[in-house]
């Protein structure tokens, strides 16, 4: 993990400025095979396509109780919190890790429920941080978020086209053992549920996902959407901006991405460009801007790419997993 990662998980913990020791992925030892348990998860780590599109976290360290509304026309979306604010882009690890579990059962043609159990060990060892007390804590901030995010959106899950309105955690049920954080038992929401049981709409995630900031864990998830079924695309400065999820200005979310650039490691399996928007290069209207994703395995795109279509659905809708 890069320094700068391993303070903005330690802030968004809320309990320590210390930064969680890495754990190294893959081995399994006693603790991942307690009996009764959903884990240890095996294979890929994969996430559905509706919350990789958009952005249902909050990016900031700094507590917030809601996000801007998104609305294009076509999707709508407002996420609020409660005094320990809305779940976080750290926090959203609980919920992938968990659709992979269920993605896992769906793969081997077992009946998925919303109830899940797994070992604290085994999330740990997924997300790369060392069990402790530090990451206890983390963990039960995380659950707490979770269940107090109150999300209604009008996209569709399941087939059911209605507004509604959940919390990504109905319940959860934390086992300690001698004041060791054990295993966790979570009720996903109807919603999750409904995207992986019924629409199995999925996508697998690289493993480098969970060493990434907020604003790359997102470049990677609209990148990696994206890129499914085609090698590139284009997207406005200001969609991305909005699917993204960020709350700055147009200005300063444009630098900040020229930030990511300067890294030796952007997002994995991917790159971008930002393009003004202007023929001969000069400085244009942010609102012309775009900016051009690929896959790096084909290299980057030369000539004109195909954007995507900012309030098309297919891309959420898409089935099936890759």
């Amino acid at each position: 993990m890069t320094g700068g990662a391993g303070k903005d998980r330690a802030k968004l913990a809320g309990a320590t400025d210390r930064k969680p020791k890495r754990a190294r992925r893959g081995g399994s030892d006693g603790q991942e095979l307690l009996p009764g348990l959903d884990s240890p998860l095996l294979g890929d780590v994969k996430a559905d396509r509706a919350t990789m599109v958009f952005g249902f976290f909050s990016l900031k360290r700094e507590r917030v109780t809601e996000l801007p509304v998104y609305d294009d026309g076509t999707v709508r979306i407002e996420v609020t919190g409660t005094k320990h604010g809305v779940a976080t882009m750290f926090d959203k690890e609980i919920i992938v890790y968990i659709v992979s579990l269920m993605q896992h059962q769906v793969e081997r043609g077992e009946k998925v429920e919303q109830t899940f159990s797994f070992s604290v060990h085994d999330f740990c060892r997924i997300a790369g941080i060392t069990p402790s007390g530090t990451a206890y804590e983390r963990i039960e901030g995380a659950l707490v978020r979770l269940q107090g995010t109150q999300v209604r959106t009008n996209i569709a899950a399941g087939g059911q086209s209605y507004s509604e309105g959940f919390s990504w955690v109905e319940k959860y049920r934390i086992n300690r053992e001698g004041g060791r954080m054990r295993s966790i038992t979570v009720r996903l929401c109807d919603w999750i549920w409904r995207t992986i049981a019924l629409d199995r709409s999925v996508l697998s995630y690289d493993a480098k996902y969970f060493d990434l900031p907020p604003l790359e864990r997102r470049l990677y998830e609209i990148a990696r959407v994206h890129c499914v079924g085609r090698t590139s695309f284009r997207i406005s400065l200001e969609t991305l901006k909005n699917r993204v999820g960020s709350t700055q200005e147009l200005k300063t979310f444009r630098s900040d991405l020229g930030r990511v650039l300067k890294k030796d490691s952007v997002i994995p399996g991917f790159s971008f460009r930002i393009e003004t928007g202007s023929p001969d290069g000069r400085r244009a209207s942010l609102s012309r801007a775009s900016v051009v994703f690929w896959n790096i395995h084909h290299g980057e795109p030369a000539g004109d790419v195909v954007p995507v279509d900012d309030r098309s659905l297919d891309d959420v809708k898409g089935s099936g997993t890759e």
